[in-house]
């Protein structure tokens, strides 16, 4: 990609590897805490809720390097549960929607900690009795956390958002987020629009 004075091999703030995401991850309060209780291990199911493009495949990846003996797994439609993914002691679950309910009842009665994402969580009954719940509620983010993310996605390569001139400037990130309502993938993806 040639972008004014810059030469880029890919588009630096588009996907990024989960050893990638993990680098640049921005980490909250609620986030912190959310880890925290996981690594003591109080209950058996982690449910990381929101939106599209909140950042929940993304909290899923960091959180694969920073729990032990953890795998992170993301389903496809018509995929099963594998039994040698059950020997993690902590199950990472991108797209649990995708799993029929057999195979998603093969997670929940395994008796793994069991990390997973939803839009809205509606597997309650489906772990009725099998053990306690966890949430986390993902969402807007501010200004300041965006440009964040956007800056930690940038140094990947060296860059900053000064390099990029106006079209990266505090005045038209700010307009960004308020029009994506602060939903980072929605403000990543116009922001790579004007590259």
């Amino acid at each position: 990609m040639k972008l004014g004075k810059f030469n880029l091999e890919y588009n630096p703030l588009g996907n990024l590897t989960p050893k990638e995401v993990s680098a640049t991850y921005h980490w909250n309060e609620e986030t912190i805490k959310f880890l925290a209780g996981i690594r003591k291990n109080t209950k058996q199911f982690y449910c990381i809720e929101g939106k599209k493009g909140v950042g929940k495949t993304s909290l899923l990846q960091v959180l694969s390097f920073q729990l032990n003996n953890s795998k992170y797994i993301s389903f496809q439609k018509g995929d099963v549960v594998e039994p040698h993914n059950l020997n993690y002691k902590i199950l990472i679950i991108d797209r649990v929607y995708n799993l029929k309910l057999n195979q998603r009842m093969k997670l929940w009665t395994s008796g793994k900690i069991i990390i997973y994402s939803a839009h809205i969580d509606t597997y309650g009954l489906e772990q009725i009795f099998k053990g306690s719940k966890t949430k986390i509620k993902l969402g807007r983010q501010n200004f300041l956390e965006l440009k964040e993310i956007v800056n930690s996605k940038l140094s990947l390569l060296n860059f900053n958002t000064g390099d990029f001139g106006e079209s990266f400037s505090d005045e038209n990130i700010m307009k960004i987020c308020e029009k994506h309502s602060g939903n980072p993938r929605g403000v990543i993806n116009e922001l790579y629009f004007r590259l």
